[in-house]
């Protein structure tokens, strides 16, 4: 099976727009609830501290979005064409 490239133009923009709007959404609810903070020592700059909590709402949203990908997938379709066919 090869990935469609059929909703790359201007087709693509609402599931583009779904997709962003959530993945902002979502990361800044792990950030404001401190998910995945790591604690580290006192001697480490709050900049690195920083990076390291960024991390992990990030993998979390590239897993969730795996999985979405995989079922949409089993089913022989995409999030794309999904959201097409609700819309008509």
């Amino acid at each position: 099976k090869t990935l469609s490239f059929a909703y790359i133009d201007g087709k693509g923009i609402i599931p583009a727009l779904i997709i962003a709007i959530l993945t902002t959404e979502l990361y800044q609810f792990m950030k404001k609830k401190n998910f995945g903070k790591i604690t580290m020592p006192p001697g480490v700059p709050p900049s690195l501290s920083d990076v390291f909590a960024s991390l992990f709402p990030g993998m979390i949203l590239i897993t969730v979005y795996i999985f979405i990908f995989i079922f949409f997938r089993s089913f022989d379709t995409s999030f794309a064409s999904f959201i097409f066919t609700k819309l008509a």
